[in-house]
């Protein structure tokens, strides 16, 4: 390996994880091909100084939601306080649905318990929902 390629090489090593501001290249909006955070993509064109490039191809998603919209979800962390604020049931049960709806895994999670007397359990909370 020649030294222009070592420094090529380290180069290349030292900009993964850089950000880049990148533009949807004009075939992919013309087919309406929306890129979402999580996307897989192809960039190409960098300009590691200008800290820019082009998304030359959006690779298939493996799951989607649309609210928010992100895509290749593996969980979804469904997350309320029991106090401080309460929760209200008809928000539980909106989001619950809402992420029951996508088909992707999820959890719901109760903090602040420490914060509740003994009597108020998530499963009193629940049969009220």
């Amino acid at each position: 390996m020649t030294s222009t390629e070592r420094g090529a090489k380290e180069l290349e090593h030292s900009m993964i994880g850089t950000e880049l501001l990148c533009v949807v290249r004009a075939v992919l909006k013309k087919i309406k091909k929306v890129v979402m955070v999580g996307d897989k993509v192809l960039v190409s064109g960098i300009d590691w100084i200008d800290g820019r490039g082009m998304v030359e191809e959006v690779f298939d998603r493996k799951s989607e939601t649309s609210d928010p919209p992100v895509a290749n979800v593996d969980q979804i962390l469904v997350l309320f306080s029991l106090d401080r604020p309460r929760p209200e049931p008809t928000s539980v049960s909106r989001f619950v649905l809402e992420a029951e709806s996508t088909g992707i895994p999820f959890s719901l999670i109760f903090n602040k318990i420490d914060l509740v007397s003994q009597e108020v359990s998530v499963s009193t909370f629940i049969s009220h929902a």
